[in-house]
């Protein structure tokens, strides 16, 4: 019997359709068509998707493809605001609580961006304490794709100020509101 279940978050716990949102922005498929190959289709866009490039180079990259195809105005639109697209999903809301209540632990494994998580957890009101749980528990390392792995891992706060020592390399710190950072790791 299965005790773990473990979800995703864009596509499961929240609706992400980027190419909906340029419709609705600008009505006119070829400028979404141009837009969407600039932004959420590019190459800047997977490798911040897989953590190897921080936001603002990506952001920096992709406006300057923009500028030489004449649609800096509409990239930079389209970064200012892609966040708000996101919408949980309540249905999937509802189920995860229905699991709790019947024993399940219940964890979110994902790449999501830890700006874009903070934005929504703010937002929409949203806790992980079940992730937090599991990672102040032991660390644990993810298998990504390509080979790569990520690990993450937890450190408390020894008082009013903690010095992290961090490893070489792409890394999220997020503070968890409970006296403590979870790190988040990529490894080649």
């Amino acid at each position: 019997m299965y005790k773990n279940i473990v979800f995703d978050f864009g596509g499961v716990m929240v609706d992400f359709d980027p190419y909906e949102y340029l419709v609705d922005l600008f009505g006119n498929h070829e400028v979404e068509d141009e837009v969407f190959a600039l932004t959420f289709g590019s190459e800047e866009w997977q490798l911040l998707d897989a953590g190897r490039i921080t936001r603002g180079e990506a952001n920096l990259r992709m406006l300057d493809r923009a500028k030489k195809a004449g649609r800096a105005f509409e990239v930079q639109g389209v970064l200012d605001d892609w966040m708000l697209i996101l919408r949980p999903r309540r249905r999937m809301q509802t189920l995860v609580e229905q699991l709790k209540q019947h024993g399940y632990c219940v964890y979110y494994l994902s790449n999501i961006p830890e700006d874009v998580l903070a934005l929504l957890m703010e937002r929409e009101g949203l806790c992980l304490e079940e992730y937090l749980d599991w990672v102040q528990t032991a660390p644990r390392t993810c298998r990504l794709e390509h080979g790569r792995s990520a690990r993450v891992f937890y450190m408390p706060c020894a008082g009013d100020e903690t010095e992290l020592r961090l490893p070489e390399g792409c890394c999220q710190v997020s503070g968890d509101n409970r006296n403590g950072f979870v790190v988040t790791v990529w490894e080649v």
